[in-house]
């Protein structure tokens, strides 16, 4: 090797070209993040529109089985506002576990006058007496 070929000469052409391989080095790498960028947002819009078609499709059901616009139906068995106790078989139990919790009132009150010892109230000095036993409606 000749010593002209020994040294090195052309300084700015090499920092030139190492200049050009960390351009390409930056561009390559904004390239890839871009392009996940690109993959990220086109998933999540994908997400988001199947999302969509999922509750379009629910929604459709619904309409078609009617299943959202049935009556409102009390879940009681009597109408709150008046009272009255309805004429269904829930109805017939209801007013079966009423007419149980009156007649046992009905045993307690008897049983505690009973277990008074005294003829009269303490607190009032009325006689005690027979309370009416509660009569049981019809089924």
């Amino acid at each position: 090797m000749s010593d002209a070929d020994r040294y090195h000469t052309d300084v700015a052409g090499e920092a030139k070209m190492h200049r050009q391989q960390e351009r390409q080095k930056m561009e390559l790498a904004d390239y890839h993040l871009r392009a996940e960028r690109q993959d990220r947002t086109n998933r999540r819009w994908n997400e988001l529109e199947q999302k969509k078609r999922d509750e379009e499709a629910w929604l459709h059901d619904l309409r078609l089985t009617g299943a959202k616009t049935a009556k409102n139906v009390s879940g009681s068995a009597f109408n709150p506002i008046t009272g009255q106790i309805d004429n269904t078989n829930s109805g017939i139990a209801l007013r079966k576990r009423d007419d149980l919790t009156r007649q046992r009132a009905y045993d307690r009150t008897k049983w505690m006058t009973k277990a008074n010892n005294s003829p009269f109230n303490p607190i009032t000095g009325a006689d005690y007496s027979e309370h009416p036993r509660p009569i049981p409606t019809a089924y």
